[in-house]
């Protein structure tokens, strides 16, 4: 059976548990499910999937911090206008030698309240400088071990304060982030053609 979308509604009612201004560990998974959400990701698409755990950190084929850039849009008279967080993806199945270099867009969003990856990644970022090489440094670094967040332990976070926000009929893993987020794109543009072609892999 299909699984239900994980939808805004039930990422507020997360985020108003979570405590994001003292605990690094729930900014990090709350960026990171907020990723998969807005972008219509994957996990593996974030994090190595769960055959690669175990494996020895990798630049070439993890998402790092090297692969991260804020782009400035500016109007005629060169006055900012916004910033978009620009994600260079990592390797995958698609593109598994890295020729393909697709990019996914988060514009900025920092309007209190307001559930926007882009915001999240910066907060989380803040939080967890890195001093060294960024190609060192996995985008989504648990600061319980030091390392690259891993699947088991985003699904547990995620289907715990599910299930403490009162929805615990949707735990059922990661797949229910990237459903919600084509749902909400496809309600708001329900030309299924345009929505393959601004989120891909679909």
């Amino acid at each position: 059976a299909p699984r239900a979308p994980i939808l805004r509604h039930h990422l507020l009612a997360i985020r108003d548990l979570l405590d994001l201004d003292g605990d690094q560990r729930h900014r990090t998974f709350y960026a990171f499910i907020l990723c998969a959400w807005q972008g219509v990701k994957r996990s593996g698409d974030l994090i190595e999937p769960k055959s690669s755990q175990g494996a020895a950190w990798d630049p070439r084929r993890c998402l790092h911090r090297g692969r991260l850039r804020v782009v400035v849009a500016r109007d005629a008279s060169g006055r900012a206008i916004g910033k978009t967080l620009v994600f260079a993806n990592k390797p995958s199945k698609i593109n598994p030698d890295g020729a393909k270099r697709d990019e996914t867009y988060y514009p900025i969003d920092r309007t209190p309240g307001a559930v926007n990856a882009a915001a999240a990644v910066e907060a989380m970022l803040r939080g967890d400088p890195w001093d060294g090489a960024l190609e060192d440094a996995p985008v989504f670094r648990d600061p319980a071990t030091g390392r690259e967040i891993t699947y088991a332990a985003v699904c547990a976070f995620l289907d715990y304060w599910l299930a403490r926000a009162g929805f615990p009929e949707l735990a059922t893993g990661t797949h229910a982030l990237r459903a919600g987020g084509a749902t909400s794109v496809a309600n708001l543009c329900p030309d299924g053609q345009l929505l393959s072609g601004l989120m891909g892999h679909w």
